[in-house]
């Protein structure tokens, strides 16, 4: 299938996006191991937003994946009615965070055919495959759909293994979009998702669930492949609380110390004063970790 990724523009506006989004990156890679074409627009870009009309006559898409949050949500389905304009048979999914913590509100608008919940990167591939083969698809995990006036939201499955997941497909991007000298686009990097704490003011829980993290040596593999396939050596930790476990840290850092990696990274969140030590901050400086941004 013909797989069409966006990232709507937000309803504010005012800033210029620095980076791709990571969960866009996930979500075309998973694809793309399943054997689907994929293209992403990130419409918070004007020039991208200018490419789309010609986009949707030539790549013509059987499916539409369109990322919601609070402020995007006007644009997100002025989108879907100009998708289905374009082909009324082609299938609109709406994910993201809006989604996942309000998903019957989203179900219900006419152009909306499925929501994914939680991580598509899981549920995604998993319909489509079944979809395509007209096999039944209704029992996924994470996915809602309307039957019968209804609407039917299956609960979520969480994998356990994050290092079976294919690496972010930066591939898919123009990264001079975000930057024309692309080496100082510092790349996110997701070396767990969740966290294990359940604040009140704070949705992650509701939206990884669980928190589960990723082996240092895997972390590293996906750092190494973006620094020599992108020439990038300019990195942004997005994790909601890298700092849970220490030793793990410190095993990220020696393994980037090991390879004599030369790259700069900074920990863009979840990195409080009583989540890290003496021994983790030495370690994390010389394995390139910068608190500036550049």
């Amino acid at each position: 299938m013909k797989v069409l990724l966006i990232q709507p523009k937000d309803s504010l506006g005012n800033y210029a996006p620095k980076r791709p989004l990571l969960a866009q990156a996930y979500l075309g890679a998973a694809l793309e191991k399943g054997g689907h074409k994929v293209a992403i627009f990130d419409l918070r870009i004007r020039r991208v937003e200018k490419r789309l009309e010609s986009a949707l006559k030539e790549f013509n898409p059987d499916v539409a994946c369109i990322s919601l949050a609070s402020l995007t949500l006007q644009h997100a389905f002025e989108l879907m009615k100009r998708i289905k304009s374009y082909n009324p048979k082609a299938i609109i999914i709406a994910g993201g965070p809006e989604v996942t913590t309000l998903s019957e509100s989203i179900l219900p608008k006419s152009d909306v055919d499925f929501v994914v919940v939680g991580e598509g990167d899981f549920v995604l591939p998993k319909f489509l495959e079944k979809y395509g083969k007209n096999e039944d698809w209704k029992s996924i995990p994470g996915l809602g759909y309307k039957e019968a006036g209804k609407m039917i939201i299956n609960p979520r499955e969480l994998p356990e293994n994050l290092d079976d997941i294919p690496f972010p497909a930066w591939h898919l991007f123009n990264l001079k979009d975000y930057n024309r000298n692309i080496k100082r686009i510092q790349l996110p990097i997701m070396t767990a998702r969740g966290c294990p704490h359940k604040c009140i003011f704070c949705t992650i829980p509701s939206i990884f669930v669980k928190y589960r993290y990723r082996s240092p040596k895997n972390v590293v593999d996906e750092i190494e492949y973006v620094n020599k396939m992108f020439c990038i050596d300019n990195f942004q930790v997005m994790d909601d609380n890298i700092g849970l476990f220490k030793d793990r840290v410190i095993g990220i850092c020696d393994e980037i110390i090991k390879r004599n990696l030369k790259i700069k990274w900074i920990v863009g969140q979840g990195l409080t004063a009583n989540s890290v030590n003496k021994e983790m901050m030495i370690k994390m400086r010389e394995a390139g970790c910068t608190m500036d941004s550049i």
